[in-house]
């Protein structure tokens, strides 16, 4: 890296920055944190120049601090990205779609209901068209815009016991 500084009025460690953000940005179109742990090892480096160390430190800085990104900190980065088999986390309103709520206002034929999941209060439309009466429980179906689309919570019948036989 030092050849690099003859050539521009850049430091080391500015140099080690600027490839970590390449690279954390490159992260963002291939994902995996295959290619932020390398991002994790330039600062690394950066910070092994910033101490005013040789390439040579800097190199075994970038090294060490990969490896160790690698296989400490990815596994935890991937157990809370991704389920099993290479399936995305959902996030935002497609992580909605399956939860069961309580409806805190009534759907009716003309107007739209609400719902509160988590800690947002969104707009509620029974899926196929029904009256939905406040307090019930709901289970969200799909999403349209910005208002949730929900049927009843399907309830097992109650078990119906024919006892003819009562004793006196």
């Amino acid at each position: 890296m030092e050849f690099l500084s003859q050539f521009t009025n850049v430091s080391n460690w500015t140099l080690w920055v600027i490839i970590a953000v390449v690279l954390f940005t490159a992260e963002v179109f291939i994902p995996g944190f295959w290619i932020a742990s390398l991002a994790v090892g330039a600062l690394g480096s950066a910070l092994a120049a910033a101490f005013g160390l040789s390439l040579t430190y800097q190199l075994f800085a970038f090294a060490v601090t990969a490896t160790i990104s690698f296989f400490f900190l990815r596994p935890v980065v991937v157990k809370y990205l991704y389920t099993g088999e290479g399936e995305l986390v959902e996030t935002n309103s497609n992580a909605m779609i399956g939860k069961t709520t309580t409806l805190l206002t009534s759907i009716t034929l003309e107007d739209v209901g609400s719902v509160k999941i988590g800690s947002e209060v969104w707009r509620a439309k029974a899926y196929d068209e029904k009256v939905i009466e406040k307090g019930e429980r709901v289970t969200v179906y799909a999403i349209d815009g910005a208002t949730l689309m929900v049927e009843p919570e399907e309830t097992p019948e109650p078990e119906v016991v024919n006892d003819n036989s009562i004793e006196e």
